[in-house]
């Protein structure tokens, strides 16, 4: 009886918070790598801070996995997401200022 009802709940918190969920669809700028990166690096002046791989969502649901790469330019807090995919387009997922380290 506790595991139905424990599976009960956790199936209704689950539903009530898929029901919470934002999508927004998004255009992203891309470019073939090698200008990607001398965008980043020559005119910006970021460097990466780290990479890992990921997925976007696209229209229709659809997957795309790709290499996340993060940029930062340290001396004036510019930053750049980048996701890197299978054709060898870079595009740039989010991108900002005022970036700082995170410290608690």
């Amino acid at each position: 009886m506790l595991r139905l009802t424990l599976a009960l709940w956790l199936g209704l918190t689950s539903t009530a918070i898929a029901q919470e969920a934002k999508y927004f669809y998004t255009r992203q700028e891309c470019w073939p790598l090698p200008f990607f990166m001398d965008m980043i690096v020559n005119e910006w002046g970021e460097s990466a801070l780290f990479t890992g791989t990921g997925v976007t969502i696209g229209e229709n649901e659809t997957p795309f996995k790709g290499a996340v790469m993060m940029f930062v330019n340290q001396d004036t807090g510019s930053w750049t997401l980048g996701t890197l995919y299978e054709d060898g387009s870079v595009c740039i997922s989010a991108a900002g200022t005022e970036f700082e380290p995170y410290s608690k």
